[in-house]
């Protein structure tokens, strides 16, 4: 189940962020059930009907730094309501802040950067019971420290990932309004933006 938070911004409000798309689909192309939940309302009420109906193993939450907030509340509601799924959680403000995050709230995983590999090859693991620690891109906590794996190589071909449609409407949502990427990154070095945390000083086109 892949989460994307309720919050009082009208960024994307109505949208299926397209990161969500290219993760679903790579997830479904291997088989895995995948659905997208664009919560409106991050009551007790709505998230327990959620959990209770969908009954995920595991949960990814998107983070950015404008929602952070409504992420982590999330991120504690569920584990209070099922506390053996395993909450995964990724975007920009996760892949900087990930030690912070691991540090002081109930988390099992953050993907670092760039997600598509790296979330399969996770849920992978954890379907099939392995370790965990040999996954690039990673940061999780084992004994009461937080432990960031080797960096993951930014994908150098992005043809090879599945087209975002397979995921089209995975939220339900009459409104939805679907993106597909052209580019990823950013070949400057601006001081005030966050793009080259996630996907170094680098650009790609399909």
């Amino acid at each position: 189940l892949l989460v994307i938070p309720p919050g009082k911004h009208r960024f994307h409000e109505s949208d299926v962020y397209p990161g969500f798309n290219y993760l679903a689909s790579i997830l479904k192309k291997e088989g895995y059930d995948v659905k997208i939940s664009n919560l409106k309302s991050d009551s007790k009420k709505i998230v327990n009907k959620l959990i209770k109906e969908e009954d995920p193993k595991i949960i990814g939450i998107r983070c950015l730094t404008n929602e952070r907030n409504y992420s982590m509340k999330l991120a504690g509601m569920i584990k209070k309501i099922n506390k053996n799924v395993t909450i995964v959680i990724g975007g920009p403000h996760a892949t900087i802040m990930y030690k912070q995050m691991l540090d002081h709230f109930p988390i099992d995983y953050i993907i670092i950067g760039e997600g598509e590999i790296t979330l399969l090859e996770l849920v992978d693991a954890i379907y099939h019971n392995r370790d965990t620690g040999n996954i690039k891109g990673i940061a999780y906590k084992k004994n009461n420290e937080v432990i960031k794996t080797m960096p993951r190589k930014l994908i150098s071909n992005l043809d090879s990932q599945p087209f975002p449609y397979p995921s089209y409407n995975l939220s339900n949502d009459p409104n939805e309004i679907v993106w597909i990427s052209a580019a990823r990154g950013c070949a400057y070095d601006c001081g005030f933006c966050e793009a080259k945390n996630v996907w170094g000083v680098s650009y790609r086109t399909k």
